[in-house]
């Protein structure tokens, strides 16, 4: 609704976001739906919190190529990321949790996720980087053979945005850097001839005292969505005025 009213009637936003997608969940949906709606451009929201880990319905074969997986997510996953992509206040228990050690045993059952600067992180992150280039890869095949554009919005984490945030959770630093995501992600757009719009230096410019988000969770606040929102409008209409909206 903000991109709508920014750009103004001569574009129509269609918002075919859903919460709690990965990548390759996506790529199955535009191979699905993008001939129903006919899109010139369709925007991928990359929030590089969780959307860089596993996948749920693609992985890689020996010959490095895309085959769908035949293992479903277990239930307590699924009624986990149900909960917490619907509801603050679950979001906000399961947070007192994973701090807990109790969310120690959760992590090594695979029921929560993974610290995403943790070491075990970094470890699958660099496991599923492939994974995630050959996605997006195959994205920009899809949109480019029904004569689409495609353009990734990064969103970013807190601890990115927020000097205070990132040093109050990793006193002694981290085991990933802290922009790794981004920068490997700028490399592999850029190898691959992906369009893509990165916020994070304006979301820090304008931060202050952690502005975008909510402090007990990853979810962002209103005044985050407006940024996005206004973000996507520039990259796709240049010459727009936002004080003219």
């Amino acid at each position: 609704q903000i991109t709508q009213k920014l750009l103004g009637e001569q574009y129509t936003v269609i918002n075919a976001g859903t919460p709690g997608y990965d990548l390759s969940q996506y790529l199955a949906f535009i191979k699905q739906k993008s001939s129903f709606y006919h899109p010139d451009m369709i925007v991928i929201g990359l929030f590089v919190g969780n959307d860089l880990g596993k996948q749920s319905l693609y992985k890689l074969d020996k010959n490095n190529g895309l085959i769908a997986k035949e293992r479903a997510a277990s239930s307590q996953r699924r009624i986990l990321s149900t909960c917490t992509r619907n509801s603050h206040a679950c979001t906000f228990i399961a947070n007192a949790i994973a701090h807990s050690s109790v969310g120690d045993f959760l992590r090594e059952q695979g029921i929560l996720q993974k610290d995403v600067f943790s070491l075990n992180q970094q470890e699958e992150y660099s496991q599923n980087l492939p994974l995630i280039e050959k996605l997006l890869v195959e994205l920009k095949r899809e949109t480019t053979n029904n004569n689409q554009q495609l353009l990734v919005l990064l969103i970013p984490l807190k601890e990115q945005v927020d000097d205070h945030m990132y040093n109050a959770m990793y006193q002694n630093g981290s085991a990933l850097s802290r922009f790794r995501f981004q920068e490997d992600l700028h490399t592999l757009f850029q190898q691959n001839n992906i369009s893509y719009v990165d916020p994070l230096p304006l979301f820090r410019h304008l931060n202050k005292n952690n502005t975008f988000y909510y402090t007990h969770d990853g979810h962002c606040n209103t005044k985050r969505y407006f940024l996005l929102g206004y973000t996507l409008a520039k990259q796709i209409n240049p010459a727009l005025n936002p004080e003219n909206n």
